[in-house]
Parts: C-alpha cells; sequence; structure tokens
C-alpha cells in the first residue's frame, strides 16, 4: 500500500513541478485542454497506484522473490524518467510550449537530451510510466502506458509537421540521425 501512495505522491509532484515550469515560462494563458489532459493523466495514475495493495495481492508476480527487485528497477526508471523530462524542460528553455505551436522567436534544438532522441520529454515520460507499471504488475498500468504512447505520438507527429514547415532540410537531417523516442530505434 505505501508503494502506491509513493508513486502517486512522485507523480503529483512531477506534475506539480511541470506546472510551474509553465507558469514560469508564460504558459498561464494557454488552452486549457492541455491542462485537463494532463490532470487526467494524473489521475489514472493515482487510480491505478492508489489499488496497487489489491493489484499485488492477485499477482502472480508476488510470491516471486524478483518481486521486490521490480519494485525497486520500476523506481529507477521513474527517477530516470522525471530527470530527463525535467533535463529536455531546461534545454528547452522558452521555447516549450504546452501547445503544437512555435513561440516568438523560436529555435531548433538539437543539444542536451535532444542529441539522444527527438522527443526527450515524452521519451522520459514514457519510461517513469513503464517505472510504474513494473512496480504495479498491472494490466490495467500496461493499457494506459499503450495510451500515454499513442497520446504522445500523435501530438510528436503534429509537433514534427510544424517543425519541418519551419526548419525544412535541417529539421529532415536531424529527423534522420535521432530517432523519435528510443535511441537507435524508434
Amino acid at each position: 500500500m505505501v508503494t502506491g501512495w509513493l508513486l502517486t505522491l512522485l507523480w503529483a509532484l512531477y506534475w506539480l513541478a511541470w506546472g510551474v515550469f509553465a507558469l514560469i515560462n508564460g504558459e498561464k494563458n494557454k488552452r486549457v485542454s492541455n491542462a485537463l489532459a494532463y490532470l487526467g493523466m494524473f489521475i489514472l495514475v493515482f487510480i491505478v497506484a492508489s489499488s496497487e495493495s489489491e493489484i499485488k495481492a492477485h499477482s502472480p508476480l508476488n510470491f516471486l522473490p524478483s518481486y521486490l527487485f521490480l519494485t525497486i528497477i520500476g523506481f529507477v526508471f521513474i527517477a530516470a524518467g522525471f530527470a530527463f523530462t525535467f533535463w529536455a524542460r531546461v534545454i528547452m528553455g522558452r521555447n516549450w510550449s504546452g501547445d503544437v505551436e512555435l513561440v516568438q522567436e523560436h529555435k531548433l534544438i538539437i543539444a542536451g537530451p535532444y542529441k539522444i532522441v527527438r522527443h526527450p520529454i515524452y521519451a522520459g515520460i514514457f519510461l517513469a510510466f513503464i517505472g510504474t507499471v513494473l512496480i504495479l504488475v498491472d494490466l490495467t498500468g500496461l493499457v494506459l502506458l499503450f495510451l500515454f504512447i499513442y497520446f504522445f505520438t500523435v501530438k510528436s507527429v503534429r509537433e514534427e509537421k510544424l517543425l519541418m514547415n519551419q526548419y525544412g532540410e535541417e529539421y529532415l537531417q536531424y529527423k534522420k540521425r535521432i530517432r523519435m523516442f528510443i535511441p537507435y530505434i524508434f
């Protein structure tokens, strides 16, 4: 049960910090739909994480000695995923927007985590959610992971169309060198 509440607390702090980043960046007047989407994601994580004790009680893996290992690896993935997203957010600076748009004086960022993947913020969220699924060992969490991947992939495709229109050949060359979410793979 403690694990579920710890997961909920970690995700709540993550989204709170993300909101602070948005306010610092002057995003307070952006569409409410972005806030609602992220709030919805947090609520889904909360529901799954808070039911963790019931999930683990019925898990086919709860008798394995390696179950603790999965929990530790899960928390490592969450920490790494959150760190990767914050690193990307800091490198992105004022170019970041919650909407799919180019901000004033927008620059193409290809430094830091953007040398590893084209969408490090989303990749970090995926990694953190994979960690959550490892901890919970739950089919619901796996389904939510795929929903997150779908949501952020759709958003990434929209972002990439915008960047292609703005930067043309420079962005095309970047796309050829750097994968979307997983280095060297996808």
